[in-house]
């Protein structure tokens, strides 16, 4: 595997995270993690997990009633 694989390897690893993490938009998160343009970032995401990223984030994301407070679950 050659350099450039492992970095695209690394930045869909991060995009997953920050899909899922975030609430960032997705040109936003192509172009922290250094692509210049945001269908070249759907197009190689897609390819790797055969999901667009919007799908992802809705299949992965987090929600918000996921994360209750404590003193709701008394």
């Amino acid at each position: 595997m050659n350099f450039t694989e492992q970095l695209a390897i690394i930045r869909i690893e991060l995009a997953k995270r920050m899909l899922s993490l975030s609430n960032k938009n997705i040109d936003e998160i192509s172009y922290e993690l250094g692509y210049k343009n945001p269908s070249s970032f759907f197009a190689i995401f897609k390819r790797s997990t055969e999901l667009t990223p919007n799908e992802y984030r809705r299949k992965y994301g987090y929600k918000r009633d996921d994360f209750r407070e404590k003193s709701d679950l008394v």
